[in-house]
């Protein structure tokens, strides 16, 4: 994980917190963000991809980056996560082991690298309070919009795992283990790129907007991208869809290319290389540009099929809202590479009015499991 970022001070997170440790988790199953709630701060964290299922009694290597990287769940609530793992770096330390990946064609509420995830990340986010006690957790979750949306009760699903007994993580490393317990009701579920959108309709700039007009949420992610039209405020949960594209095209493609000019980049190196628009001072830039043409073109495609489905099209819209790690695009990037900023949202926003409203978070990646959280702390009525 990077090192923990804070983000401000928060009043009305201090009574919440007399009792429970409260975050809120967006856990793709490409990586995982959170952000939480320590005394009356905001924290965020990160964690990178690349997960991999090593042999329980594996030798700890003391010199990992950052230990918490091998962990092993030792609670078997939820079988198909009990085991040890390492991720990020700490896979290149170990010679043997199984990678996991997420199915872009299952649904995420049953895949158990969504639930490896969010232990883990709990258990990271709880292991600097050095305690030996059971520690209570509200844990709210992000899933994908069309699951959110589902009439067969999807939500259900992570509130029933995350609620089943006490969860052990242990860090071989440090020799820790972190013990936390969920109930079912401290297991608010939102939808991705939805909660965002609850959260900025309450911002006196947007209120009347969603109020009388019609827009669309637009949720790009590494693996897979979410859109969910909305009508006067309000989803329009049958047309919630989520389809099998996202920044990962991006990477296949300049990889591919690059392999052709004979300059071969590993898994591990491509975003690096995305990023900063060079490898070795080779220009990568027009590689980067036509690779999120294509993904625009397949996100406009989707888009469109969302609109059908919601029985509007997209001139019938006042705004869009982006959210999403391919939609950073202002920062990190060398020069040699500038022709290409904003080429990702500029060609997706081809297919809506010239004169349509735009909203993007201020924090990209961090969008979903910020406004998770803000709703979880949000004063209740009448309070």
């Amino acid at each position: 994980m990077k090192d923990e970022t804070k983000v401000g001070t928060d009043s009305t997170a201090v009574e919440v917190l007399n009792s429970l440790h409260t975050l809120a988790i967006d856990a793709g199953g490409s990586g995982c963000r959170v952000s939480y709630i320590r005394g009356s701060r905001r924290y965020k964290k990160d964690m990178v991809a690349r997960l991999r299922m090593i042999n329980d009694g594996a030798t700890a290597i003391a010199d990992l980056e950052d230990p918490t990287e091998d962990f092993q769940i030792m609670s078997d609530h939820i079988p198909s996560t009990k085991g040890r793992y390492v991720r990020g770096s700490a896979g290149q330390d170990y010679k043997d082991g199984v990678s996991i990946q997420p199915d872009n064609q299952g649904l995420k509420v049953n895949q158990p690298i969504t639930y490896i995830n969010a232990l883990h990340v709990i258990a990271r986010t709880l292991l600097p309070l050095k305690s030996n006690e059971i520690l209570d957790v509200r844990a709210g979750i992000v899933i994908p919009a069309a699951e959110f949306c589902s009439d067969k009760n999807l939500v259900d699903i992570p509130k029933e795992f995350l609620s089943k007994g006490i969860h052990e993580v242990f860090f071989p490393v440090l020799k820790r283990t972190v013990r936390f317990k969920i109930d079912k009701t401290n297991v608010p579920v939102g939808g991705e790129g939805m909660v965002y959108a609850s959260v900025i309709q309450k911002d006196p700039r947007y209120t009347q907007l969603f109020k009388t007009t019609d827009g669309v949420i637009v949720d790009a992610g590494r693996r897979s991208t979410d859109i969910t039209p909305f009508k006067k405020g309000k989803p329009v949960k049958k047309a919630a869809r989520s389809f099998p594209i996202g920044g990962i095209q991006l990477e296949s493609s300049v990889s591919a290319n690059l392999e052709l000019e004979g300059k071969p980049v590993s898994n591990d190196d491509i975003i690096d290389v995305i990023r900063d628009g060079n490898i070795s001072g080779y220009n990568v830039a027009p590689m980067i540009d036509r690779a999120k043409k294509v993904l625009a073109g397949s996100i406009r495609e989707s888009v469109t099929t969302v609109m059908a489905t919601a029985e509007t099209s997209t001139k019938n819209q006042s705004y869009v809202v982006l959210v999403g790690q391919p939609f950073i695009e202002e920062n990190g990037v060398s020069p040699t590479s500038a022709h290409y900023k904003g080429s990702l949202a500029k060609e997706v926003l081809a297919c809506f009015p010239a004169d349509i409203m735009i909203i993007k978070p201020d924090d990209q990646e961090f969008a979903n499991c910020d406004a998770m959280l803000d709703l979880m702390i949000a004063p209740k009525k009448g309070k």
